[in-house]
């Protein structure tokens, strides 16, 4: 968590893009929970979106609105 508010300040500060967005395979726990701690909000939730290992599986895409 702590790596990756670093990297968004940096993002915030010197790249300054309307907006962040991040995917994530739906059931990573552990990734939701630090988009969430960033402040990230997520906006869908796409059904068998990625294929890893030869297994299909959902997506979570999270988005952060910088103003």
């Amino acid at each position: 968590t702590e790596a990756a508010k670093r990297v968004l300040e940096f993002i915030k500060t010197e790249i300054k893009p309307q907006k962040i967005v991040a995917y994530c395979v739906a059931e990573n726990t552990a990734s939701t929970n630090i988009m969430t701690k960033l402040g990230m909000q997520k906006e869908a939730h796409l059904r068998q979106y990625s294929k890893l290992g030869g297994q299909w599986f959902d997506e979570a895409i999270y988005g952060l609105i910088l103003d």
